[in-house]
């Protein structure tokens, strides 16, 4: 009888030393395991809103073309409806998108106009911002919806490729 006995309690303690890590894991399932770097836990924030999840893109204009001057328009009216971006306000990290345009042909305006577009990270008023990419391209008088949308299509790319900036 004490040899079953003994047996029976040598058989339990190995079954709860087999099972019972096993069973404290289910239990503490649900438990979040702390950190291990010692850094706190950012707390989290609801995106409520659309506005905090789009980049903010600053349009900035030079020359006085008249079909660059309605590129630009455009291009501002699509960025503003866009539910990508939104016009910066203020001083806050922005995708910048500098424009300047001539007409191609001085002694013939409005004919097409030559423009570059540089996308530069600014941190905010006071600082240098940073080259991000550039182009030059030509525009006629019924190619700037497109010409618009396609610069807004190159910031969407850009943003997306720089995004670890706005994390910093």
């Amino acid at each position: 009888m004490q040899q079953s006995t003994a047996a029976l309690t040598v058989a339990c303690l190995i079954l709860l030393f087999l099972l019972g890590p096993g069973m404290s894991l289910a239990q503490n399932a649900s438990q979040q395991t702390p950190r291990l770097d010692n850094t706190p836990t950012p707390p989290k924030t609801p995106q409520s809103t659309a506005q905090s999840q789009q980049t903010p893109v600053s349009i900035q204009y030079t020359e006085s073309d008249n079909l660059g001057r309605r590129l630009v328009l455009n291009l501002r009216e699509r960025i503003s409806k866009s539910r990508l971006f939104r016009l910066a306000s203020g001083n806050e990290q922005t995708i910048q998108v500098v424009i300047s345009s001539r007409d191609e042909f001085e002694g013939r305006p409005g004919l097409s106009s030559v423009y570059s577009v540089v996308w530069t990270f600014s941190y905010g008023q006071d600082v240098l911002s940073n080259y991000l990419e550039g182009e030059l391209g030509f525009v006629r008088p019924g190619e700037i919806a497109e010409t618009a949308e396609t610069i807004v299509a190159r910031t969407d790319e850009i943003a997306r490729q720089y995004s670890y900036l706005f994390e910093e």
